[in-house]
């Protein structure tokens, strides 16, 4: 299984940001497309949860406050290996657009 780690740091609330990146894993189209089994486990209190489909599965954990960093590590099956850059490059690119 090929991993990869995508971080970033924001000025919003450790809540917040956890709020927003919860909301784009769940809400978001283009993942659905890409895996259709997806399970969602999130835990609030503690701003971290767990996405696993099929195809790939990933952790997600908010830290710190002001500035607050989000860390996502994403492992993809083989299936998904070759196109391990261009999924690393999209997930930072919407992670930054929907954290500011």
């Amino acid at each position: 299984m090929a991993s990869f780690t995508v971080e970033h740091e924001t000025n919003l609330s450790k809540e917040d940001t956890f709020k927003k990146v919860k909301k784009f894993f769940e809400e978001t189209d283009s993942l659905k497309k890409l895996d259709g089994s997806l399970e969602y486990k999130f835990d609030e209190a503690q701003c971290t949860g767990k996405v696993k489909g099929s195809k790939f599965d990933c952790d997600l954990k908010v830290t710190g406050s002001n500035p607050a960093k989000v860390q996502i590590t994403v492992n993809l099956s083989f299936f998904l290996t070759p196109f391990k850059g261009k999924i690393q490059e999209t997930l930072q690119s919407k992670i930054s657009q929907v954290l500011g």
